[in-house]
């Protein structure tokens, strides 16, 4: 109870976090609609992204090397492209199954993802002491990357009995731990990155949460280590 009070209380007096929380129903809310009419749709919505990410990732890259500013299209086209194959997977179990009704590997992705974000948030606000990477991102922790593992393994277990990959709880359970820590690691690059350019945020087109690459870092990274597990181990074919 005194946990619960003081995370209302601090929910109450936190103005920036009201706006994240709005901002997050809303994008959750657009993601998923075009997430479930795919084709077409999904598609728009996935290259208007990369087009924005890669706008941001050119300011914040600046007076990096040529060389460098271009990498940042392998960054941002890598994971775009990797959801886009996705979205099209079909298994072998799932022959009778059209891709344009097949939403399970993105959103399991995602909810792994959003997880992640959400369980080392709870985790560091809460119990944080020891400092993750401090030179890089100072707010993150030890105890918030084990709650983000934690909860991102529940998220991807409670999804097991829908999945035809993975094949097993237990790999259910894994897949989640190993892209929690995937994803926080694309959350720490993309720290890296604002402090070399010396901002805060990558954008400010998302009230409370910055640009687009400041709500994808993790999804990033995830996405095409997702994308690779399941034709390595699903057998899958591509529409």
């Amino acid at each position: 109870m005194v946990l619960l009070t003081e995370w209302r209380q601090r929910f109450d007096a936190d103005n920036e976090l009201h706006k994240r929380v709005a901002t997050g129903i809303v994008l959750a809310l657009v993601s998923f609609l075009v997430l479930l009419l795919g084709g077409a749709f999904f598609a728009g919505f996935v290259l208007l992204c990369a087009m924005l990410m890669i706008l941001e990732w050119q300011a914040l890259t600046q007076q990096e090397s040529r060389r460098f500013r271009l990498a940042g299209f392998v960054y941002v086209l890598l994971p775009c492209l990797s959801l886009l194959m996705l979205r099209n997977l079909v298994f072998p179990d799932e022959a009778e199954l059209e891709a344009e009704t097949n939403i399970l590997p993105v959103l399991h992705l995602i909810c792994i993802v959003v997880a992640t974000d959400v369980g080392a948030f709870a985790a560091g606000k809460t119990f944080g002491r020891h400092k993750l990477a401090p030179s890089i991102s100072p707010g993150k922790t030890w105890e918030g990357l084990a709650g983000g593992v934690l909860a991102a393994a529940v998220v991807s277990w409670s999804f097991s009995p829908f999945l035809v990959f993975p094949h097993t709880q237990l790999g259910a359970l894994l897949l989640g731990m190993v892209l929690a820590v995937i994803s926080q690691a694309g959350d720490l690059f993309e720290s890296w990155i604002k402090r070399r350019a010396g901002v805060k945020d990558s954008g400010s087109l998302l009230p409370g949460h910055g640009g687009i690459l400041d709500r994808v870092d993790g999804l990033s990274f995830a996405a095409p280590v997702y994308l690779f597990t399941a034709i390595l181990g699903g057998g899958v074919s591509l529409t």
